[in-house]
């Protein structure tokens, strides 16, 4: 006798914090970086809007770990926002800024200023932008921009090569998209 379980089509598994980042804003962070290098946390799927030169989707997508691997060039950064998830990725980045050859970055996180890693993230970046509507994050198994996000956004810039121009780049390119621009402290 067959186990019934055989015939379940049974639907992906789908890490539950791996929302996808709203195509217009990663077109922003291109432009404003004029390209992306790297983006350490990924998935597959994500990477048909990011389109990244390397990017690394984890040992649980038998991929590589961006926490451990190297970093370079112009990085896209949107690590998962599950309790406990983004303070590694803050530390892995604030480590890849002195570390190695990083041109610029940009962190898109929640506007969570009575964490940590939020102001690591705000002592060391070129510039942050708090963006004033919730995004509509790209659903994991549809893709489709979806509302019900609870919380705000902000994107930090970091620029070790050209800062100046970067952060004009970046406040061009948010020009019109409903967002404050605050120089570093």
């Amino acid at each position: 006798m067959s186990d019934p379980l055989d015939d379940f089509d049974a639907p992906p598994l789908v890490d539950p914090n791996a929302w996808g980042t709203p195509n217009w804003l990663v077109e922003i962070a291109r432009r404003a970086m004029g390209g992306i290098d790297l983006d350490p946390c990924t998935s597959e799927a994500d990477q048909a809007i990011i389109r990244a030169s390397t990017y690394y989707t984890g040992t649980q997508a038998g991929g590589t770990d961006g926490l451990v691997a190297p970093w370079h060039g112009r990085i896209w950064l949107n690590p998962p926002y599950g309790r406990g998830q983004i303070g590694p990725w803050v530390d892995r980045a604030m480590w890849a800024l002195d570390h190695e050859e990083i041109d610029s970055m940009l962190v898109l996180v929640n506007t969570s200023s009575s964490t940590k890693w939020y102001h690591k993230l705000l002592r060391k970046c070129d510039t942050v932008a708090l963006l004033n509507s919730r995004l509509r994050f790209r659903h994991p198994l549809t893709g489709e921009e979806c509302a019900g996000n609870r919380y705000d956004q902000s994107m930090f810039l970091f620029a070790n090569s050209q800062p100046e121009a970067t952060i004009r780049s970046l406040e061009t390119c948010l020009r019109g998209k409903a967002a404050t621009l605050i120089p570093a402290p």
